[in-house]
């Protein structure tokens, strides 16, 4: 065994232990999907106040659609439900509870305490805020908890600055409620007034977003579920033709149209060919695309090792231990001395930057061992890492965004069975939910709508799914690449969902044969995954 092959297999042996590790301490932390749950929930509660034309069956239907029967009682069951979950989180493992969020246990219980008051529990209600006001607690919610009860109470009783602490420490629908019962109790007509046209504002607006982050997904699910069994029946229709006399058909010249299904590409072969420079002329028989998927579109000139050496080497040691464990903590030190981002008012934003500055040094290492990797069978044939801005790479990357949307969601709904809220999340979903700083969203969008698209997509797609078809059917190479694509994110409740996102990926990497086709769907994944968790944190 050469020097090489040993340094690769140690480095494999220390990459397994690392993504094992990393996979078991995702384990018992919680998803970011609770969170997400109670902020929609938020959302409802507001949009609920809203009350349009009383005479106008649209309005009456629109009501009905979005915001359901009862939807402060369900909001109710929601904020029970997460309450419960947290309270036994917090007795099993309390260490995790603070990655949820700062006093997530008291504001969960503080905001429970008024859905109960607002629909008629003030019993419940007084329960829950007296945990927040024990004696001697030091709890950041024990003034307004104290306000509340005084609210709430029988006889009521409001408190010195009660309607300052209220806009001080609520806000949205919860805020608005509790200022209703205040000046209902003072008798403060006009203040009343004021207060239910901002709500009529606030109502009109939750609704608004409502549509985007619910409505408008399910529509496009629609279309993408149209397009995969339109899809299924054009498959099923080609692999019911007779063969025609060659058994398989072809084009004579490798001259179709870049992009296009049926189109040949130059320097395109059997799996498994491994001939640097060869003759075209060899290569002037491809079957069409979507039609025979036994053969490859690219030519693959290196074998197993070299691939094997790019993720080892690149992704996980340089990516994982140089970029990650190393070089981020200098770069964190960097940051520090930058007098602007030490203010505590800028702590997002520094992790913002600090997260796109450590994501484009990753993606830099990573690339210089690919080159270095492949350098030796350069120049490429053309189907390699092609981007190309001719042809229909636009429509296979909207159409594989909406096909992947019904797909991933009902992924996403099995996943939520199995891991119950465990497993842990991506951790700029929660840097992004809570974000109110838009340079910090400048950067976090950066990252996930730019930086992640172009490097993941010229790693998993542009060069591991290639260089697979040399040993694995088309479809055995998507759904390898698509596991070590949902593996490397390292957290356990995102690997089935990613592994199908992953499979939606390579799938129109395949059929297109043009890494922009991709890189749009990858963007506009997490472009609207980002919009949503702004949407929601605003609605907060």
């Amino acid at each position: 065994m050469s020097p090489k092959r040993i340094i690769l297999w140690l480095l494999t042996l220390f990459a397994i232990a690392l993504l094992g590790s990393s996979l078991l301490a995702s384990f018992n932390q919680p998803q970011v999907q609770g969170r997400l749950e109670l902020y929609q929930t938020n959302l409802l509660l507001a949009a609920s106040e809203w009350q349009g034309d009383p005479n106008d069956e649209a309005v009456a239907l629109l009501r009905q659609q979005v915001l359901g029967d009862e939807p402060r009682t369900i909001s109710l069951q929601q904020y029970q439900q997460a309450r419960q979950s947290v309270l036994k989180l917090r007795q099993e493992n309390p260490s995790l509870v603070s990655s949820l969020g700062k006093n997530w246990t008291e504001e969960v219980t503080l905001k429970q305490g008024i859905l109960e008051a607002v629909v008629g529990n003030e019993t419940a209600a007084l329960e829950q805020w007296q945990t927040l006001v024990t004696p001697g607690d030091s709890a950041p919610f024990g003034a307004i908890a104290q306000v509340l009860t005084g609210l709430w109470d029988s006889p009521p009783q409001i408190l010195p600055q009660a309607e300052t602490q209220i806009q001080t420490d609520l806000t949205g629908w919860f805020q608005r409620q509790s200022l209703q019962r205040l000046y209902q109790l003072q008798q403060r007509s006009r203040s009343l007034e004021q207060l239910q046209q901002a709500q009529q504002q606030a109502a009109e607006s939750a609704l608004m977003k409502l549509l985007l982050i619910s409505v408008m997904p399910i529509l496009g699910g629609m279309v993408g579920l149209v397009a995969i069994i339109g899809l299924g029946i054009q498959s099923w229709r080609k692999a019911s033709r007779p063969d025609k006399a060659s058994g398989t058909q072809t084009h004579a010249t490798p001259t179709g149209e870049p992009g296009e299904p049926g189109a040949s590409e130059p320097g395109a072969g059997e799996p498994g060919a491994a001939i640097p420079g060869a003759s075209m002329a060899a290569l002037t028989e491809i079957p069409v695309l979507g039609e025979s998927w036994g053969r490859s579109p690219w030519l693959v000139p290196w074998d197993g090792e070299t691939t094997w050496e790019v993720l080892v080497v690149g992704f996980f040691f340089v990516g994982q231990i140089v970029v990650s464990q190393i070089l981020a903590p200098v770069l964190l030190l960097g940051l520090k001395q930058v007098p602007s981002l030490t203010d505590p008012a800028n702590d997002l934003r520094a992790k913002a930057i600090y997260v796109l500055l450590v994501y484009f040094a990753m993606a830099l290492g990573v690339i210089g061992v690919l080159y270095n990797a492949i350098k030796a069978y350069l120049p490429l044939p053309p189907s390699w890492f092609a981007l190309r801005w001719g042809g229909n790479w636009v429509v296979w990357g909207v159409g594989g965004y909406l096909m992947a949307l019904p797909l991933v969601t009902l992924t996403a709904l099995i996943n939520q069975q199995i891991w119950q809220g465990q497993g842990g999340s991506n951790p700029i979903l929660s840097l992004a939910l809570e974000n109110k700083d838009n340079v910090a969203l400048a950067c976090f969008f950066a990252t996930a709508a730019i930086a992640a698209p172009l490097f993941e997509e010229f790693l998993f797609r542009g060069f591991l799914l290639a260089s697979l078809t040399r040993y694995f059917s088309s479809w055995g190479a998507i759904a390898l690449s698509a596991l070590i694509f949902s593996i490397a994110h390292l957290s356990l409740s995102e690997v089935l969902p990613l592994f199908v996102l992953g499979a939606v990926l390579g799938y129109v990497y395949r059929r297109s044969q043009n890494l922009l086709a991709p890189m749009l769907l990858h963007s506009l994944w997490n472009s609207a995954t980002l919009a949503g968790l702004v949407i929601l944190g605003s609605g907060s």
